[in-house]
């Protein structure tokens, strides 16, 4: 099953491995977003964004570490003086969600009255997403909505949902473009399904 834009019908079949002097591990990755399928996304995106806040400015709050190249081309784009700001937050360890949220940092600026934007690479369970409104809604914030880069085809509880979507995946691991396994493959410019072999798996 190819990615589904969010909005619109798109797809890739290109097949792409990571650089052979980094494949050390014996993984493979084969690309299920093109580096230009995410640009054209990016570009709709924001305007997604642009029409439905006007003439507000949320702050929007990325979620370390893997939203950081998604917020950094989205914010880009966006046609107003940008204030951005962070979390650390990570419920992954390998190739699954552990169902606990480990925070590694908090917002540094006022939240207090302002318009959220929550920056996400995934929305996976749900889990994470849910935690972190739970956490901000303390500090009596006007709105909070989010902005993710993937959606996974999945059941979730709870019911967080995502506002803005790039793209919708089927449920399976992916890597690149800030997403990572074992902290490996945020810089790929792409995304892609890896491929682990068992071997590696068990070690």
């Amino acid at each position: 099953m190819n990615p589904i834009p969010a909005t619109s019908e798109a797809g890739t079949d290109q097949t792409n491995t990571y650089p052979m002097d980094l494949q050390e591990d014996r993984l493979s990755i084969e690309e299920l977003i093109s580096k230009e399928l995410i640009d054209q996304r990016l570009d709709e995106l924001s305007d997604e964004i642009h029409k439905f806040y006007g003439n507000n400015r949320p702050l929007m709050i990325g979620l370390l570490k893997g939203a950081v190249v998604f917020l950094a081309d989205l914010m880009r784009r966006l046609n107003w003086p940008v204030e951005i700001d962070f979390m650390g937050a990570s419920s992954y360890r390998g190739e699954t969600s552990q169902g606990t949220l480990e925070l590694t940092g908090n917002c540094s600026l006022p939240l207090k009255n302002r318009d959220l934007l929550i920056v996400d690479d995934i929305l996976d369970s749900g889990n994470t997403l849910a935690r972190i409104d739970s956490i901000l809604s303390e500090s009596s914030p006007k709105s909070i909505r989010h902005c993710v880069l993937l959606e996974k085809e999945r059941k979730r509880s709870g019911t967080v949902q995502a506002e803005f979507v790039g793209f919708r995946i089927p449920d399976v691991f992916v890597v690149g473009y800030g997403l990572d396994y074992q902290e490996k493959f945020r810089n790929l410019p792409y995304i892609g399904k890896i491929h682990i072999p068992e071997t590696v798996e068990d070690k």
